[in-house]
């Protein structure tokens, strides 16, 4: 999500509420950012953002980031916002992930790695920072590069193919009419389900016949 981004320090948000030193209140997100007053060093204070992490306004930041289609409420939803932190710390304030917060030292994930495997890998302790750590490793395995080139033509694919086989038909023609850039490897994927054209999407659909006057 391009363009500039807004963060305002106030002793109450932007609902009246008093912005409390602890707990769910003491930053959240939004348009814009709301934190407290005594945090205003950690995004005015060029010098400060250099050399300490700022993790809290970036972990909001990152909320606004959030997209309902990359998330898997409710283990993720404190967890994929941290990927802004991690990425903002490392690519423009040049701060390693081990020095941007406590949790992210290697022994601290070291310890977390090791109690998770331990609980049998519950997906309901799948939260927060363990869920983290699990896309911080697909990320020290692969790069942010795999994170950034996610687009709509991905996305098209796989809610085409994933679509498909949820009703056994291959959708492959149907997509391609209304123009989606089908890949040659969905296809193949789809090739043994029968084929269903929407051929009859305007013959057989009552609205269609009063939207389409000549076709």
């Amino acid at each position: 999500m391009s363009g500039p981004k807004f963060l305002q320090s106030a002793v109450k948000d932007s609902l009246g509420q008093l912005l409390l030193h602890t707990g769910p209140c003491y930053m959240h997100s939004g348009y814009p950012v709301m934190l407290l007053l005594e945090s205003v060093q950690e995004i005015a204070d060029l010098q400060f953002m250099q050399t300490s992490p700022i993790w809290g306004p970036l972990h909001e930041l990152g909320h606004n980031q959030q997209r309902p289609l990359w998330k898997f409420p409710p283990h993720t939803t404190e967890a994929t916002s941290n990927l802004w932190s991690v990425y903002v710390h490392e690519k423009v304030l040049d701060l390693p992930r081990s020095k941007a917060h406590p949790e992210l030292t290697a022994e601290s994930r070291k310890e977390r790695i090791k109690s998770y495997l331990k609980g049998e890998s519950r997906l309901d302790d799948w939260t927060v920072w363990a869920c983290l750590e699990t896309y911080l490793r697909l990320q020290e395995s692969f790069g942010w590069e795999p994170f950034i080139n996610l687009d709509n033509k991905a996305k098209m694919n796989l809610w085409a193919e994933k679509f498909s086989f949820q009703v056994k038909r291959n959708l492959v023609p149907f997509f391609k009419v209304w123009g989606w850039p089908i890949e040659e490897d969905v296809c193949k994927k789809l090739a043994n389900l029968p084929e269903w054209m929407g051929a009859s999407l305007i013959n057989d659909n009552p609205v269609c016949e009063l939207l389409v006057v000549d076709f």
